[in-house]
C-alpha cells in the first residue's frame, strides 16, 4: 500500500499545472462566456491599455473569455511589441501576419473591420482581435478552449502554454497563485512555433478540450465531471491522483463526462485475489447510457481518446488506439494508466462502458 501511496504522490507532483490547480481550487481559466474573470496585476502591467480594452470588447461581443484572445496575443506577437517580420508589415517564413499571426487563407475567411473604418486590416490590433474572435468562436470555444486552441495552431504544448497564459492574466486566489508559483516552469516561455497550422476549420475528429465547469463534481470539489447515481460507496470517492486524472481527461473531452461506477464496485478482480482500481479509488467506469452514446460507438472512442491523451499520449495515436480498442496500459510518471474499451472475454464486458484506472507501475 505505500508502494501505492508513494506512486499516487508521485502522480500528482509530476501533473501538469492545470491539474494541480483543479486539485486546488484555483480560479478556471475560461472565465465564463462574454467578458472573462478580472484582470489580473500580470495583465494590467503586461498588456498594453489599448489592447486589454480590443480584448474585452471582442471578449463581449463574441461571448469569449477575453483572457483567452490576451494569451493567444501575448504568446503569438506580445500584443504586437515583437521585433520580428510579419508583426507590423510583411510575413513571417510561415506566412503569418499582424499581432494575432493571420495566415492569409483564414484571414479572408474571418477578417472583420473591428473599428468600422471601412479595411479589414490584419496588421491593425482592432481587426485582428476581433477576427481571432471570431476564429475562435467558430472553432468551438468558448466550451471546447482544447479544441479552438488546437485550431488555432496544431500543437497540444501551444494549447498548455495559452491555458497557463489565461490563468496568469485572470485574477485569482491564493491557492492559484501559489500553484503557479510553485512551478519551476510557470512563465516560463516555450519555444516558438510557427502559425503555419492555422488552416480555418476546426478539427472535427478525435477528443477535444471542455472548460465547462458548472455543476462538475470531483473527488476535491472541482472539476468539470460529474458521478452517476451510485457510482461510489457511501462516504468513499475518488484518490486525489484519480480525481486529477479524470479531471485531466476532461480538458481533452468535448462533453460533460459522467462516471457511472466509482468505487461502489466489487473489491477484488474477477478471479484473483487482487484488490481492483475501483475498490482502492483508483478506478473509473464510463457507461455509454448516461454518457450518450451506444456499444462501440463514437461517444466511447472520444472518452478513450481523452484517456490516452490524459496518460500523454499524441492525439493521433490516442485516437488510433481508441478507435481499435482492446485493453491498453500506458506507462506514464511510474503510473501505470490502463484503457479497456471495446473488449470482451478476459476483460469482461466493455463494450458498454470504458474502464479508466490508474495504479503503481
Amino acid at each position: 500500500m505505500k508502494a501505492i501511496v508513494a506512486g499516487i504522490t508521485a502522480f500528482v507532483i509530476g501533473l501538469p499545472l492545470g491539474i494541480i490547480l483543479l486539485l486546488g481550487g484555483g480560479d478556471s481559466p475560461c472565465g465564463g462566456d462574454g467578458g472573462g474573470p478580472a484582470p489580473s496585476a500580470a495583465a494590467a502591467n503586461g498588456i498594453p491599455g489599448n489592447y486589454l480594452q480590443i480584448y474585452q470588447a471582442a471578449g463581449q461581443k463574441y461571448g469569449l473569455p477575453w483572457n483567452l484572445l490576451a494569451a493567444i496575443g501575448s504568446i503569438e506577437t506580445d500584443h504586437g511589441r515583437l521585433k520580428a517580420p510579419g508583426v507590423t508589415n510583411g510575413t513571417n517564413s510561415s506566412g503569418a501576419a499582424g499581432p494575432m499571426q493571420f495566415l492569409e487563407g483564414t484571414w479572408q475567411q474571418y477578417k472583420v473591420d473591428g473599428n468600422r473604418d471601412g479595411r479589414k486590416d490584419k496588421y491593425d490590433p482592432r481587426d485582428a482581435i476581433p477576427g481571432a474572435a471570431k476564429y475562435l468562436k467558430a472553432s468551438g470555444a468558448p466550451k471546447d478552449l482544447h479544441r479552438a486552441i488546437f485550431a488555432y495552431n496544431h500543437a497540444d504544448w501551444y494549447v498548455q502554454k495559452v491555458l497557463a497564459k489565461m490563468r496568469e492574466y485572470g485574477a485569482s486566489g491564493g491557492r492559484q497563485s501559489a500553484a503557479r508559483a510553485a512551478s519551476p516552469s510557470a512563465g516560463t516561455p516555450a519555444p516558438s512555433t510557427p502559425a503555419a497550422s492555422r488552416v480555418g476549420p476546426p478539427p472535427t475528429d478525435g477528443a477535444a478540450g471542455n472548460c465547462d465547469d458548472g455543476g462538475g463534481a470531483t473527488g476535491s470539489g472541482d472539476g468539470t465531471f460529474k458521478f452517476g447515481p451510485g457510482a461510489n460507496r457511501p462516504g468513499v470517492s475518488f484518490t486525489p491522483a484519480m480525481a486529477a486524472f479524470v479531471g485531466r481527461m476532461a480538458t481533452f473531452y468535448d462533453g460533460k463526462l459522467v462516471v457511472t461506477t466509482g468505487t461502489n464496485h466489487s473489491q477484488f478482480v474477477a478471479g484473483s485475489n487482487r484488490e481492483s482500481d475501483h475498490w482502492q479509488g483508483n478506478g473509473a467506469d464510463f457507461g455509454m447510457v448516461l454518457n450518450g452514446g451506444t456499444n462501440d460507438g463514437p461517444v466511447g472512442d472520444r472518452i478513450a481518446t481523452s484517456a490516452f491523451m490524459a496518460a500523454g499520449l499524441p492525439r493521433n495515436i490516442a485516437i488510433a488506439k481508441a478507435r481499435a480498442g482492446g485493453g491498453i496500459t500506458v506507462y506514464s510518471n511510474k503510473l501505470r494508466i490502463q484503457v479497456i474499451w471495446k473488449v470482451g472475454g478476459d476483460f469482461g464486458n466493455h463494450h458498454d462502458h470504458v474502464h479508466v484506472g490508474i495504479g503503481p507501475k
